[in-house]
């Protein structure tokens, strides 16, 4: 059975309405009142009916999800995320597509957000380059949380995973095995994350005295195609790699088409890393090896740290970066002998 506005009233020895007074941050309280309060509220477990306050004064009880280019299997992760928290505190999700580099669309979003006709903004990448839009916000004092930002400003709230060390991680994964020609695939251009992953695969290069070769670089957009497309090209080097990472799983899955078009196995003949660990990653043959992004430990934060900024009397995070985590499974392997066309 939940916890009850009249059970946290009775523990603390007060009214109903004084309980309710401490949930609003009225100032008509006394301060040992407060506190007995507050502990009532922390030893049951109680969380406010958000929801119904909200209405009582108005609000749309309403949390934007701003997106553009996102995968469906990141996307789903995220609004996964936030639903799960928002069905726990009263906030429902409503989604908007922004493109960055349409002024009109920035518009509609930040009247939006003068309207209240949501809440508060959830921004996944690459929405927060719209810089327009983020100084509007600032000047509203309307709350928001920034998805993996490209700036990590120490005005705005973020969550984040450690994208160049996972990659680091992964590049490190492949020289060890023995790899040396090891081809990047990139993500799409304005996200951070891209450059995050690139850069990590660099720095693993450098740390083991090897220098980028140029001719292993090649520009994806996260999607199967790319992948497919990309490595076709690397495939078809008068020396080709031994290895290929990807910016993320369904580039890493075109990849492995790629491979066996050309009669190659992974990974006797090519050695492929993902990122993400989205379903995919364990569907494909072999399954694959990849870097887990926290994409819904990363969702649920951000939507606790908003909700958290809607309640008065709350302390809330402004920046927390999720560790990721390097997921070794059957599509990497030793160096065994180099790839002829």
């Amino acid at each position: 059975m939940s916890v009850t506005l009249a059970d946290v009233a009775r523990r603390a020895g007060v009214s109903m309405k004084t309980v309710s007074r401490v949930i609003n941050n009225e100032e008509r309280v006394a301060d040992a009142t407060r506190e007995k309060v507050m502990a009532a509220i922390h030893d049951l477990g109680y969380v406010p009916n958000v929801w119904a306050q909200r209405l009582a004064r108005g609000h749309s009880g309403l949390i934007g999800l701003l997106m553009y280019d996102a995968t469906p299997a990141y996307i789903m992760n995220v609004m996964n995320g936030l639903m799960d928290i928002g069905d726990q505190t009263g906030y429902r999700i409503s989604l908007y597509r922004l493109n960055v580099h349409d002024p009109q669309e920035v518009e509609r979003v930040i009247g939006f957000a003068a309207q209240r006709r949501v809440e508060a903004f959830v921004f996944t990448p690459p929405c927060d380059n719209a810089t327009t839009l983020v100084r509007a916000l600032q000047e509203l004092k309307f709350p928001f949380v920034q998805l993996t930002p490209h700036e990590r400003c120490s005005t705005c709230a973020w969550v984040s995973s450690s994208d160049e060390s996972g990659s680091y991680q992964a590049a490190c994964h492949l020289i060890e095995l023995g790899h040396t020609r090891i081809a990047f695939i990139k993500g799409n251009q304005d996200h951070v994350a891209s450059r995050d992953r690139l850069q990590g695969y660099k720095r693993a290069l450098a740390d083991h005295g090897l220098a980028v070769d140029e001719s292993l670089l090649q520009q994806g957009d996260w999607e199967f195609e790319t992948g497919l497309d990309c490595a076709r090209v690397l495939l078809d080097l008068p020396e080709p790699p031994t290895a290929i990472m990807a910016a993320n799983d369904d580039t890493a899955a075109g990849i492995m088409q790629a491979a066996w078009e050309r009669g190659l196995t992974c990974p006797d003949d090519l050695s492929v890393i993902g990122y993400d660990d989205v379903p995919l990653a364990r569907q494909v043959t072999p399954p694959l090896t990849t870097v887990r992004q926290p994409i819904y430990d990363i969702a649920t934060t951000a939507m606790s740290m908003l909700v958290e900024k809607l309640i008065p009397g709350l302390a809330t995070e402004t920046a927390v970066e999720v560790p990721s985590q390097f997921i070794q499974r059957h599509s990497t392997g030793p160096l065994k002998r180099v790839v002829q066309n």
